[in-house]
C-alpha cells in the first residue's frame, strides 16, 4: 500500500491551540487541505516600518501572525497572501519516495511566486522549489484557477519536516499576491519531468502562452501552446528546439504538445503593413489609437442575426469627452486608391439618445506634421439610433464623402450629451464607391458586336431596357456580358 506525506498544523503564535498529532492515515494516497486535514493556518505578516510624526524617528514594525479562516463556500485556502507572508505546516513523511506536490492557484497580479520548502528537524532545507504563479485574472472561481505542480525528484527520507510556504510579489508592499488551495502530495516510485519554454521572435511582436502554465511538467503531460500577434505583426509558425539541438516546426498558432524532453518553442512573427485599402473594409486591428474596450459577442444587424453562431468583434464602450480631460477617439491609416465620392457604412448600437460619432479624414502627412493646423478633407456626423441593446445594431451610412487618391488618416470621435456614460458601439466600417466596397470584381469580357447584329439590352433584373441605361446585361448571340 502506498503512503503519502501527512500534514499537521504548527500551533499558531496568536492562539494556544495545539497541533494535530502526527500519525499515519491508512489508505490515504492524497491528502488535501479541503478535506479537513487542518483547522488552522498561521500566516506570519512582516510589518512595515513607520515614522514617528513628532520626532521623525523610524519605528520598526512588529511582525504579527494572522489566522486564515475557512472561506469561499467551505473550501479552505490561503486567501489574499501578501509579499513576505509565510505559512508553516508540520509534516510527517511515512514512506521514502519521490513526490509530486499538487496545488491550485489564483491571482490577478503579475510577478507573484511561491517558495515551497521542506526543512528537517534542525531547520536545514531538504528540498525547495521557487514556483512562478501565472496571472489567471481570477481569485476564487474554481474553474478558472490554475493547476500547479512541483516535483521532489530525489527520494525523500522518512521523518518529520516543516513544510514552509512563502508568498512573494516582485512589486513588494502589502498588495495581495496569490490565493492557494487544494495542496496534496502524491507518492511515486520515480519522477521524470521536463521544461517547456516559450519565446517570441522578434521580441515584442506578439504574446506566447502555455496552458497549464508551469515551470516543469511530468513526462508525457499534454500542454497547449498559443500565440497571438501584436499590432503590426502576423504569426507565421512555431520553431521548436530541444535541449539536444533537434529542431522542428509547427504551423498552427494554437497547438497541443507533449512533455517528452526539455524544449523551447519560438513563436515566429513577421511585420505586416497596417494601412487599410480604400475602397475596402476598415480593420479594427489596425487602430493607431485604441481607447475603447473591444468586445466579442453574438450580435444582430437590422433585426437579423449577423454572422450566425459567431462571436463578433466590435468597438465598444466609448465615453463622452469631459472638458480638458481624456480622449475618446480612434484613428486608422487609409490608403485611398481612387478619387471619388465615397459611402461610409457603419452600423451602430446604443442605449442613449443622441449618441453620435464624428468622422474626420485628413491628409496623413499634414496631420502627422502638425495635427492642430491640419485641415480635414472631410468631416461628417453619424447619429447612432437608440436600439436599447448594446448587441442590437442598425445600419448607418455617410454619403458623398469626397476623397482624393493618397495616404489619409481617419479619426473617429464619440459624443453624447451626458458625460461619463456609454456612447455608441460600432460593428464595422466599410468605405466604397457605388457598389465597390473592396470586394473582388468580376472580370469584364469585351465582346465585339457587328453593327448588323441584333443586340438586346437588359437590366440586372432581366427587364429589357434602352441602350443608354446604366448597369446593363448585354445579350449578344446568347452571350451575357456585364457592361460598366
Amino acid at each position: 500500500m502506498k503512503k503519502s506525506l501527512l500534514f499537521a498544523t504548527v500551533a499558531g503564535l496568536a492562539f494556544s491551540a495545539s497541533a494535530q498529532t502526527v500519525q499515519d492515515i491508512p489508505n490515504a494516497e492524497w491528502l488535501k487541505l479541503d478535506q479537513g486535514t487542518y483547522s488552522f493556518v498561521t500566516i506570519n505578516m512582516p510589518a512595515e516600518d513607520s515614522v514617528d510624526p513628532e520626532t521623525g524617528d523610524i519605528i520598526p514594525g512588529v511582525d504579527k501572525p494572522r489566522v486564515v479562516d475557512n472561506k469561499n463556500d467551505g473550501v479552505q485556502q490561503f486567501d489574499s497572501m501578501n509579499d513576505g507572508d509565510v505559512a508553516v505546516f508540520k509534516l510527517n513523511n511515512t514512506q521514502e519516495s519521490c513526490y509530486v506536490l499538487h496545488f491550485v492557484t489564483g491571482t490577478k497580479n503579475n510577478g507573484s511566486s511561491l517558495m515551497f520548502e521542506l526543512l528537517d528537524k534542525d531547520d536545514n532545507i531538504e528540498w525547495s522549489c521557487d514556483y512562478t504563479v501565472a496571472n489567471n485574472g481570477e481569485w476564487n472561481a474554481r474553474n478558472k484557477m490554475l493547476e500547479g505542480m512541483a516535483f521532489i525528484e530525489d527520494p525523500l527520507p522518512t521523518g518529520e519536516y516543516k513544510f514552509r510556504i512563502t508568498f512573494r510579489n516582485e512589486a513588494g508592499g502589502r498588495t495581495a499576491t496569490v490565493n492557494l488551495r487544494e495542496i496534496s502530495f502524491e507518492a511515486r516510485e520515480s519522477i521524470t519531468s521536463y521544461s517547456i519554454n516559450l519565446e517570441v521572435e522578434p521580441a515584442g511582436a506578439g504574446v506566447a502562452k502555455k496552458s497549464p502554465d508551469m515551470p516543469m511538467y511530468l513526462a508525457d503531460a499534454e500542454v497547449t501552446i498559443s500565440a497571438t500577434a501584436n499590432k503590426g505583426y502576423k504569426f507565421i509558425g512555431w520553431e521548436a528546439e530541444t535541449e539536444d539541438g533537434d529542431t522542428y516546426a509547427i504551423e498552427e498558432a494554437s497547438s497541443k504538445v507533449y512533455a517528452t524532453c526539455n524544449v523551447t518553442y519560438y513563436a515566429m512573427f513577421e511585420e505586416v503593413i497596417m494601412t487599410n485599402k480604400v475602397p475596402g473594409n476598415i480593420s479594427f486591428d489596425t487602430r493607431i489609437l485604441m481607447n475603447g474596450n473591444p468586445e466579442t459577442k453574438a450580435v444582430s444587424l437590422d433585426g437579423e442575426s449577423y454572422m450566425e453562431g459567431a462571436e463578433v468583434y466590435y468597438l465598444a464602450n466609448y465615453r463622452a469627452v469631459e472638458e480638458g480631460k481624456g480622449n475618446n477617439s480612434e484613428q486608422f491609416e487609409l490608403d485611398v486608391t481612387k478619387d471619388g465620392n465615397y459611402t461610409i457604412l457603419a452600423p451602430t448600437s446604443t442605449k442613449q439618445d443622441e449618441a453620435h460619432i464624428i468622422f474626420t479624414i485628413y491628409d496623413f502627412d499634414e496631420y502627422t506634421a502638425d495635427a492642430a493646423s491640419a485641415q480635414p478633407e472631410y468631416t461628417g456626423t453619424l447619429t447612432a439610433e437608440k436600439t436599447g441593446n448594446w448587441q442590437k445594431f442598425v445600419s448607418n451610412k455617410l454619403e458623398n464623402v469626397h476623397l482624393t487618391k493618397g495616404h489619409k488618416l481617419l479619426n473617429l470621435e464619440f459624443h453624447e450629451p451626458a458625460a461619463k456614460k456609454y456612447t455608441a458601439n460600432l460593428l464595422y466600417i466599410k468605405m466604397g464607391i457605388g457598389d465597390d466596397f473592396g470586394e473582388e470584381e468580376a472580370g469584364i469580357e469585351n465582346v465585339a458586336v457587328e453593327n448588323n447584329v441584333n443586340v438586346k439590352y437588359y437590366n440586372l433584373q432581366g427587364i429589357e431596357v434602352a441602350p443608354s441605361t446604366k448597369g446593363l446585361l448585354i445579350l449578344s448571340n446568347g452571350t451575357k456580358v456585364l457592361n460598366k
